[in-house]
This record gives C-alpha cells, structure tokens and sequence, in this order.
C-alpha cells in the first residue's frame, strides 16, 4: 500500500502535478497541429498592406515573430497595448482558416506564460482580446475554437472586471456541449476549464449550465490516465464552494470518485480525489456531508487508505 503525506500536505501539493499535466499533454491532438501550425512561414506584411493592422500593430508583430523566447516577453513587457491591438485586429478581421490558425498558436504560446497574461490584462482588462475571440466559435474549424478557449479561460481568470453574462454563458454553453461531443480534444477542453474554474465566481455558472453531468459520464468511462487526472481536477476545484457541493448531491459524484479511486494507482489522481473528499465533507450542510461520508463508505473508499479514515472521522 501506498504511503500518503498528512493531508494539509496533500492540499498543499495538489497543484504541482502541472508539469507533469504539461508534458502529458504532448500526446494531445492540439499539441501536434500547434506543432505543425509552427512550422509554416508568416508573416503580418500582407495584412498591413491590406490595412487590417495599424503600423504600430504591424511592427510590433514582425519584431515578435523574428525574437527568442526571452525577447518576446521584453517586447509585449515594453509594448502591451501594441500587442493586444495586433492580436485583437487579426482575430477580428482575418477570416482564412491558415493565417488565423497560426495567429491563435502564437496567442496561446504568448498567454502560456502568466506574466505575459497579467500585463494584457492590465492593459486592457482583456475585453478588447477576448470579444473576437468568442466570436471564433462561430467558424468551422475545430482547432481555432479550442485555442481561443483556452486563451479566453487565461485572460478571464487573471481579470479583475466582470464579465458580462451573456459571454460567460456563450463560453460555457461551448465548453460544456464539447465535453460531451469532441472526444479529440477533450484534454485541451479540461485543460482550459481547469484554468477558468480557478475564478470563484465561474463555478456556480459553469454548474448552471449543466457541467457536472458530462464530467461524471466521462469519469465513468474508460479513459486516458491524463484526461482522468484533468477531469478530477476540476471537480476538486468545484468542491471548494458550500453552495456549489449543495448541488454535487444531485449526481452520483463521490460514488464515480471512489470508482476512479480505487482503479488508479497514480498518487496524483489519489491526492486530488482525498481533497476533493475533504471539501466534500467539510463544506456543506451536516445533512448533505452526511450524505456523502454515507456513499464513501458504501461504496468502499475507506478501505483504499487510512487516510479516508480520517477524513470520515472529521464528521461522524
């Protein structure tokens, strides 16, 4: 059996499974097609000629396509508002399917380091980026969508300002419907929900729009270690409001949990599924952590780890 840290530990160290996260996910479908996209020649010359993008826009965007990794931070460090405008003017006003493509890759490689998305951010509280990229949901091509969620979910949860609910809920609506119908780009789906549920007030919503159903159908099914881990993850990251656990009780949450709990043998999945236990019974009412602490025992958590022991002892 094996050998588990205290559980204040476990919360603790939950979230340094992302590396781990990240280089699973060079298996993923859209890792591959970004690494394709990367490969193609472009350049931002035809769009200033056609006047899509400013000047300013323009030379902002040949300096950052030509520099090193660490030349590109200095450059959207020194040029924020440049590189919202670029990006928000080519995600507007091109609508060829290559060039958006490879303008999406480099966006999700730029909003792939936090700093870079806490200055757009500051700059311009992210609603000049993040409108037209809803409006990407709109076109026919699936790895388009998928990089703009993903954008859209790190801008949204680095934001200070509310976003109007009326793009919540068309971003949810999209999230929600591919959990249940795109199998191919499930990891980059819960890779972005994972990054949007960090916003305490998404989760409520995300529950509104009839999220946990298609989570617990997947997690009841035969899947990738990778995908089981990001899928657990989220509800870990759900269960930490009473009001949101209030509503878990209607599906049949902690008995998928300890069905997922006792097939693994990944200590990361482990460790997220005992916390997710913990918010479970210290959250909600009494009647409704008696309810769950009921269906642990029932279906036979307790026996994986004495750690389980522990954590039905915090209520019974």
């Amino acid at each position: 059996m094996a050998n588990y840290k205290p559980l204040t530990a476990v919360i603790e160290t939950v979230q340094q499974s992302q590396a781990e996260t990240n280089a699973a996910a060079s298996y993923n479908k859209i890792h591959i097609e970004a690494e394709e996209i990367r490969q193609r020649p472009f350049s931002f010359k035809e769009f200033y000629r056609n006047k899509q993008i400013s000047e300013n826009a323009y030379s902002f965007g040949e300096k950052y396509l030509q520099s090193t990794r660490d030349e590109k931070r200095y450059y959207v460090k020194k040029y924020p508002y440049h590189c919202v405008e670029l990006f928000a003017s080519m995600v507007e006003k091109v609508h060829s399917v290559e060039p958006l493509q490879y303008v999406l890759t480099l966006l999700a490689d730029l909003t792939d380091d936090e700093k870079n998305v806490t200055l757009i951010v500051k700059t311009t509280d992210g609603d000049q980026l993040y409108r037209p990229l809803l409006s990407v949901f709109h076109k026919n091509d699936k790895y388009s969508k998928h990089q703009a969620s993903l954008v859209i979910a790190r801008l949204w949860s680095h934001t200070s300002e509310r976003i109007p609910a009326d793009n919540v809920n068309q971003y949810l609506g999209w999230t929600v419907a591919q959990l249940s119908r795109n199998p191919d780009y499930l990891l980059c789906v819960t890779k972005a929900l994972m990054t949007f549920l960090r916003k305490e007030s998404y989760r409520m919503a995300f529950i509104s729009a009839n999220g946990i159903k298609p989570i617990v159908d997947l997690l009841d099914r035969r899947i990738t270690f990778q995908l089981q881990y990001q899928l657990v993850f989220c509800v870990w990251m759900l269960s930490f409001q009473s009001d949101v656990v209030e509503k878990m009780k209607e599906y049949p949450m902690a008995a998928v949990l300890c069905d997922v709990l006792r097939a693994t043998n990944r200590e990361k999945v482990q460790r997220v599924i005992f916390a997710t236990f913990r918010n479970l019974l210290e959250k909600p009412r009494q009647s409704v952590a008696e309810q769950f602490a009921a269906e642990m025992i029932h279906f036979k958590a307790v026996p994986v780890s004495n750690l389980s022991i522990y954590l039905l002892q915090m209520i019974l």
